[in-house]
């Protein structure tokens, strides 16, 4: 209807893409892309920069995506979330980041993942950490996890100030919380990425 605010389709990306022809995917209905910048090792907890990051983030800017990154955090308290945020914070100097710096949070299935089993409070605090390092840098924050892992794992209440970006597949979205982006499927398809499906996301900011 009138007045209503439009949505933008968003993609979410990293190297098991692979090679991405981003002329290819801003010829179609997505708007903006986002590109996981690295990630912190579930093991010994090393920092590493993700395979396909410079090439995507640069890609999709210069085809003409609006551009946010993502790091995929094992961070087990507040100091680590920063340091996290300041690893990112050294690495998209010099590229394109218009949309917000998305801190992912997940359960790692089927190993003994560093962050799997730390309390929920710990794991807000690394949150936290993340998210305040980035906004004192000036960057809009967003929090990106699936609905169960949110309610079950992160203190919400802890961290009112940061926006929510919900994974969830399901034909019932709902979630006690605002929510400012909604990833709703995992399996999308999209022209230009031909090596894999890949998750596909409404913005809602």
């Amino acid at each position: 209807q009138a007045g209503q605010k439009k949505g933008r389709v968003a993609i979410d990306v990293s190297e098991f893409q692979g090679d991405i022809d981003w002329t290819a995917v801003a010829g179609t209905e997505i708007e903006a892309a986002f590109v996981r910048l690295g990630y912190r090792g579930y093991g010994e907890g090393t920092l590493a920069l993700d395979a396909k990051y410079v090439d995507n983030i640069d890609g999709a800017a210069a085809a003409g995506l609006s551009t946010g990154v993502y790091f995929y955090t094992e961070a087990v308290n507040y100091d680590e979330g920063v340091e996290e945020a300041n690893f990112v914070l050294e690495n998209i100097k010099g590229h394109t980041v218009t949309e917000p710096i998305v801190i992912d949070s997940e359960y790692m299935a089927g190993v003994e993942a560093r962050a799997n089993e730390i309390s929920m409070d710990d794991r807000t605090q690394a949150i936290k950490g993340f998210c305040d390092t980035i906004t004192a840098a000036g960057y809009k924050v967003m929090l990106y996890a699936n609905r169960d892992w949110l309610i079950r794992s992160v203190n919400l209440g802890e961290i009112p100030e940061v926006p929510i970006w919900l994974a969830y597949y399901g034909t019932d979205p709902s979630f006690p919380y605002h929510v400012e982006a909604f990833q709703y499927i995992d399996k999308g398809f999209v022209d230009g990425i031909n090596s894999s499906q890949v998750d596909l996301d409404v913005l809602m900011y």
